[in-house]
């Protein structure tokens, strides 16, 4: 995942400690499995 500075720097002195990752478009489709690796 690509951050901003901004969230880089909170990331650095604590301030976040959780990220989210948000999707551009559904990685499963109907019928189909997901498969993580």
């Amino acid at each position: 995942m690509l951050f901003r500075q901004k969230i880089l720097e909170g990331i650095a002195d604590a301030s976040v400690i959780l990220a989210f990752r948000r999707w551009k478009r559904c990685g499963v489709r109907r019928g189909s499995r997901l498969r993580t690796f």
